[in-house]
């Protein structure tokens, strides 16, 4: 099923085939494997994007851990994109990077960070494009478990974030 927005141009009214582009993201992530490791992150982005790929570019997080002062800063290349000239209401995300651990009790670890996504536009005018992003992600943590003398190696999480382009 595929939807398109009545006015397909609305989001590049530029004429041009590609052109610089910039946003911010903000939403809460759930682990998914029970180690207390859910998140509030914000992130924010910038690269280039055309009439068929909403974004391809570079960007930085920083994902805080709810439940103790841990702090994720993932950094990605990431591409978004419904595959069409037309605008249609979903759309693939998917970012791969690294992400950068520091916490109190541990060193600091850089691991890998990937991303995949759907997302669905929501609002859009001549130079922006608003948007709600459900994705899953996964960082290669090493970290004490909850139970004793366990460790776990991969934080898996579920992400639901709002966000805006320019």
């Amino acid at each position: 099923m595929a939807l398109a927005f009545s006015d397909a141009s609305a989001f590049d009214k530029t004429g041009r085939s590609g052109h610089f582009a910039w946003g911010a993201e903000i939403g809460p992530s759930i682990d998914l494997c029970g180690d207390d490791m859910s998140t509030i992150d914000l992130g924010a982005f910038l690269g280039w994007r055309n009439d068929i790929i909403d974004f391809a570019g570079i960007g930085a997080g920083i994902n805080m851990v709810m439940s103790h002062s841990g702090r994720f800063f993932p950094v990605y290349a990431g591409f978004r994109s419904s595959f069409t000239k037309k605008k249609k209401l979903v759309f693939l995300d998917a970012r791969i990077g690294c992400v950068f651990a520091s916490d109190d009790d541990r060193p600091s670890q850089r691991v890998l960070y990937v991303a995949p996504g759907i997302g669905f536009n929501l609002a859009s005018g001549a130079t922006y494009q608003s948007y709600l992003l459900l994705n899953y992600s996964y960082c290669g943590l090493s970290f004490p478990a909850i139970k004793q003398g366990n460790e776990v190696t991969g934080v898996n999480r579920i992400g639901m974030t709002i966000g805006i382009t320019f």
